[in-house]
């Protein structure tokens, strides 16, 4: 049996999908990277990527600022927000590091260039938000 969660869940998606994307409101793309190195830890050999693009498309912005000024220093530039993910997706499947091999990286990749670590992941009852860091020297 389904619980209201999922069921409210699944509703979201659909106009997430069949409203805001369509009318262009949500226009980045964004894939959650998952690269696994030969060796034994992430720079160990060479490395296959897989990436899965989030659908329906979330909302991409910056942290708000109102936040980030009583924050000081928690939000540093490059970071962003992602919200409305669809609920479908697991704590794992966002990145959430707890029991993931040693020689695998999870981290985002926003319009398929910019790549972002996962900072905080915040589970609402029918989406979750996530805050994001610019990943530096990759």
């Amino acid at each position: 049996m389904a619980s209201i969660q999922d069921c409210l869940s699944q509703i979201v998606d659909c106009v997430h999908e069949g409203i805001v994307e369509d009318l262009g409101f949500r226009p980045d793309e964004v894939a959650i990277r998952t690269r696994t190195w030969s060796g034994s830890a992430p720079g160990d050999g060479t490395y296959t990527d897989v990436d899965e693009v989030l659908v329906p498309r979330p909302r991409v912005e910056r942290p708000d600022p109102a936040l980030t000024a009583n924050q000081y220093g928690q939000y540093p530039d490059g970071m962003q927000q992602v919200s409305g993910v669809s609920r479908t997706y697991s704590n794992a499947q966002l990145g959430d590091p707890g029991g993931r091999p040693a020689n695998v990286e999870v981290f985002w990749v926003i319009n398929g260039t910019d790549e972002y670590s996962l900072v905080q992941i915040d589970g609402k009852l029918a989406t979750t938000t996530v805050t994001l860091r610019r990943r530096r020297g990759r």
